[in-house]
């Protein structure tokens, strides 16, 4: 832990980190109308914006919008396909989120390996209708979609469930990257705050750089124990490539993208957050706030934001950012 705290100490000497009322502040009232908050709270709405500029997503399998549909389009979904997910449409923090594969003998299981009935289903379906997982807790959609199965490049670094990778992007030019890792303590989940590792990318390059797990760095996995530093991730350009054509089409300049890497497809988008958390910064060992005054600056005098990723891209490339 000390190291950790030391870090922080030195981040804030320098004035490198950037603090929630400073993000709060200074990028998200003054760069992210509330009103187009709707675009990236819905995932479905996201979706829509990202299969229009050309961004991979989970397929979309159907759409629970009544109490009345649930055992109609459950039943035939369950049916048509052999694995799937069940998430709201106004979740968030992978609440909600179910995971289901048909077993040999015909009955249904959730990743984690446990039984789970259509009954359970239909309860978990009319569950997200409620509101139960959505963010206002008001009446929501479910949404049944393609499985994602992670890249083999994650088979030694992740226990059970699957890893994203969030990108935070400040007028479409990204800032900083991280992967969650899921692991036992997090229930399969890639929940920072649920146990799952904090694994910081740099971006120029591609790999991975520091490891971060409840507040501790970690070289290694806490499950698997396979060392996490200095791993190519696969597709990178595609994943920046696709996080960049999706910030383009969102009304809000200062966002998350979540992408998930998959085996066959390579990066799909998940969603996007109008309110980023500040965590990536542990799992990179580096404060936001330098890079983004650095963007403003260029921004400011009348660069392009294209312009201003290239020049950023070589200083990030060359750690002087």
């Amino acid at each position: 832990m000390s190291n950790v705290v030391k870090t922080y100490w030195e981040w804030l000497r320098e004035g490198s980190i950037l603090c929630m009322n400073r993000r709060n502040a200074e990028y998200i009232l003054l760069h992210n109308p509330r009103a187009y908050y709707r675009v990236v709270d819905e995932k479905l709405e996201t979706k829509a914006l990202a299969e229009g500029a050309g961004v991979p997503c989970p397929r979309t399998y159907a759409v629970v919008r009544s109490y009345g549909e649930v055992g109609e389009v459950l039943g035939r979904v369950l049916r048509e396909h052999q694995t799937l997910v069940i998430k709201p449409n106004r979740g968030a923090a992978g609440r909600g989120v179910m995971v289901l594969e048909r077993e040999g003998g015909g009955g249904w299981r959730k990743a984690s390996g446990a039984a789970v009935s259509e009954m359970e289903m239909r309860y978990h379906v009319t569950s997200i209708l409620s509101g139960l997982y959505s963010l206002s807790e008001l009446p929501d959609q479910a949404i049944i979609e393609q499985r994602i199965f992670p890249h083999p490049f994650f088979k030694e670094i992740t226990w059970q469930g699957t890893p994203d990778v969030r990108i935070i992007l400040y007028h479409t030019i990204p800032v900083m990257a991280m992967m969650r890792l899921p692991t036992r303590q997090s229930d399969g989940r890639a929940n920072l705050h649920q146990g799952a590792v904090g694994l910081g990318i740099a971006i120029a390059k591609g790999t991975t750089r520091t490891g971060v797990c409840r507040g501790r760095r970690v070289l290694t996995h806490p499950d698997t124990g396979a060392p996490l530093q200095g791993l190519r991730v696969p597709d990178w350009g595609r994943a920046l490539e696709i996080s960049r054509l999706l910030a383009r089409r969102i009304p809000l300049q200062y966002i998350g993208v979540d992408l998930m890497l998959d085996a066959a497809h390579g990066p799909m988008m998940i969603e996007a957050n109008a309110r980023p958390g500040l965590s990536i910064q542990v799992a990179n060992s580096l404060g936001l706030r330098r890079r983004l005054e650095f963007l403003q600056g260029r921004l400011a005098r009348g660069a392009t934001p294209d312009e201003v990723w290239e020049e950023f891209y070589v200083r990030i490339g060359n750690d002087e950012l």
